[in-house]
């Protein structure tokens, strides 16, 4: 940990302090991830969004963009937008601008998603080390502990991410965390463990549509195709809107010819 040597006259003291450090740590540790903003419901929006992780990708963009609407300045909302698969470059780039010249107060958590942030489009970044900053500042804070596996994972580092999607799914009764434990393990090559959790989001969801599909993704996985059309086919029955439930049932249906 330290840079400099300490001598033997040193070590004592140097030993002593370091104790006394560590018995206020845990209390340097917040319950929950500190949001500031002008508009409390702006806060709630994040807050509300943030759960939907992993479970409703729509509703959790949707929740940010009204965030942001509330309160411009924002910085955990902007950051989730800025960082959107789905944005085009140049309006991902003005949420970064709005985070990079934000000058207001920052709590421990929003200054680690601010420098996260700095670092937008670097290919050489090493974002493990402000991921796990995040998730040691929030330890009792499942959304927090959902968000950093995430992020493991959408860096293709899985074996990372197990760790934090447990505590995620052990500490908060967020709809996502078992969804996204199942797709975890599926990509580690884990299938008992992945079927598991996609059974136990399937049941704390009441059978979502989104529960079903994440079954038929599954059973593609594991080559059972019939099983999987008929978790597609479920899905889109319980979510017409969402056509891409049929495309993949569609295909499903082709794989078993």
């Amino acid at each position: 940990m330290f840079n400099k040597k300490i001598t033997t006259t040193s070590y004592t003291f140097a030993t002593l302090a370091l104790c006394i450090f560590m018995s206020f740590v845990p209390h340097l540790h917040a319950q929950q991830l500190e949001i500031h903003s002008s508009s409390d419901q702006a806060i709630q929006e994040v807050r509300t969004g943030m759960e939907l992780l992993g479970h409703e990708t729509n509703k959790f963009h949707t929740h940010m963009v009204k965030a942001h609407e509330l309160d411009p300045n924002l910085l955990i909302a902007n950051f989730f937008l800025g960082m959107n698969p789905d944005a085009e470059k140049e309006e991902a780039m003005e949420y970064v601008q709005l985070i990079k010249s934000y000058e207001g107060e920052l709590s421990a958590g929003e200054k680690v998603f601010a420098e996260m942030a700095s670092h937008f489009g670097e290919e050489d970044y090493e974002v493990g080390i402000q991921l796990k900053e995040l998730a040691d500042l929030y330890p009792e804070d499942g959304v927090v502990q959902q968000f950093v596996g995430m992020a493991f994972n959408l860096f293709k580092r899985p074996k990372e991410a197990i760790p934090y999607l447990k505590r995620a799914y052990e500490l908060a009764e967020l709809p996502g965390s078992a969804n996204i434990l199942g797709y975890t393990y599926l990509q580690i090559g884990d299938t008992e463990q992945a079927q598991k959790y996609f059974e136990a989001y399937m049941e704390t969801t009441s059978g979502h549509h989104n529960a079903y599909d994440s079954m038929g993704d599954f059973y593609m996985a594991t080559k059972n195709y019939k099983a999987a059309a008929e978790s597609f086919e479920k899905a889109a029955e319980l979510h017409p809107e969402g056509t891409h439930h049929t495309e993949k049932a569609e295909k499903a249906r082709e794989m078993m010819k």
